[in-house]
């Protein structure tokens, strides 16, 4: 059986922004590269392989002994080659966090050890379309239609839909009809190119924040500033074409709209406003419309693979409305590694997923100061379990805390 190679390249949209082979993402972001390369694990099978710059140290792999799943194998990229060249090891698929020209450069000496079918399929080489499919633009283009087709009261008003701005002035219009704005680069993720305005006017410093936007992408799109309640994400899958329908992420944010961490088994979480009941009695309009949407673009020609499509529920004079499409990640994403997550909890469990930032070091005596997991039956009880390795250079890590239900 062949097996497929998964990489962590979370900054691919800075790659596709950028056009060229040779980008690299800055030290900061390259070592939350490198640190929490093992997330794609959780998506693969056990005799998959998944790059890291090292194998995990200490006890990070035996804590997993208790589970019902095992690790697939971790590899270097030398360790990887050598595999191929040695002992000409054959693989099934190249499957990237997201797709983009670097990482295909990166595994270009590697391609002729893949299937036939991967090869000559849309995923087996970077497909330039993908770039306006990776943008804002393209999520608007999604929600136009949607609303269109799914007239609902309960969905926001078509108003809301982000305008495309090409000049300053623009933005100062829709500023003022709105008084509250996000303002958003056409082609970025991860809460990274937006600048929020919360007071009634424009200071000189956001115009020319706008204009540096401007600068580099020609545009930008201009949001109202919702009073939002519960952050959620639609996951879907592309597969010879033919989009499905995968579940249903919730995630929080801070006050600025900055990702925490994702809910796990949703449904024995308990949320003080009726939030969850709304977006759970209405998923099947939002899901059924946005796969009839992304069937109807022309994306499942160009892209094979995940993508979750952030929305929320918000509050407008005292009516709790939904927000289906605020953005779409083209790529593996933190909902849908949340849905398999849940795989590995007991059924009366719930909990979160949840990242670290820290000095160096300081990620490994986060995890000792907390509980240990519990399992039973082969699955999570309660505790937290580190889903990345920790040692004394990490700065980043990602972990998840686990609460039984009846206790």
């Amino acid at each position: 059986m062949n097996s497929n190679i998964y990489y962590f390249n979370p900054t691919c949209e800075q790659a596709v922004a950028n056009g060229t082979v040779a980008w690299r993402p800055n030290r900061l972001l390259l070592q939350f590269e490198n640190d929490l390369a093992l997330l794609p694990s959780y998506f693969a099978k056990p005799h998959d392989f998944v790059i890291a710059l090292e194998f995990p140290k200490n006890n990070f792999l035996p804590q997993f002994e208790p589970l019902e799943w095992s690790f697939p194998n971790v590899v270097t990229m030398e360790q990887i080659h050598e595999a191929a060249v040695s002992e000409k090891q054959r693989f099934n698929e190249l499957k990237p966090w997201g797709q983009s020209m670097v990482v295909h450069h990166k595994f270009r000496d590697l391609k002729t050890y893949f299937s036939t079918d991967f090869r000559e399929s849309i995923t087996g080489k970077w497909n330039p379309k993908l770039k306006d499919f990776y943008s804002r633009l393209f999520a608007k283009h999604i929600l136009s239609h949607f609303f269109k087709n799914n007239p609902q009261p309960y969905f926001a008003p078509e108003t809301c839909t982000p305008q495309i701005c090409y000049q300053t002035s623009q933005a100062a219009e829709w500023h003022k009809k709105w008084e509250q704005s996000v303002f958003k680069m056409a082609l970025s993720a991860s809460g990274r190119g937006i600048q929020m305005v919360r007071y009634s006017y424009l200071h000189t410093s956001i115009t020319d924040r706008l204009q540096g936007m401007l600068n580099k992408q020609g545009c930008f799109m201009a949001e109202p500033m919702l009073d939002r309640k519960l952050d959620f994400a639609t996951q879907f899958g592309i597969k010879n074409g033919i989009v499905t329908f995968i579940g249903l992420s919730v995630f929080d944010t801070d006050k600025e709209g900055q990702y925490q961490g994702n809910v796990l088994n949703i449904n024995n979480r308990k949320y003080t406003e009726p939030t969850l009941d709304l977006l759970t009695d209405r998923l099947n309009t939002i899901s059924e419309g946005l796969t009839k949407t992304l069937q109807n673009s022309d994306l499942p020609n160009n892209y094979e693979g995940i993508l979750g499509i952030d929305g929320m529920v918000y509050k407008h004079n005292g009516k709790l409305l939904i927000q289906p499409c605020l953005e779409i990640n083209l790529r593996y994403n933190m909902g849908a590694l949340a849905l398999e997550l849940d795989k590995l909890l007991c059924i009366n469990s719930f909990g979160n997923y949840r990242q670290f930032m820290g000095k160096a070091g300081d990620f490994t005596a986060f995890i000792e100061s907390q509980s240990k997991p519990n399992f039973k039956n082969g699955r999570i009880k309660s505790g937290v379990l580190s889903l990345t390795p920790q040692s004394q250079t990490t700065r980043f890590g990602a972990y998840i805390e686990i609460f039984d239900k009846h206790e």
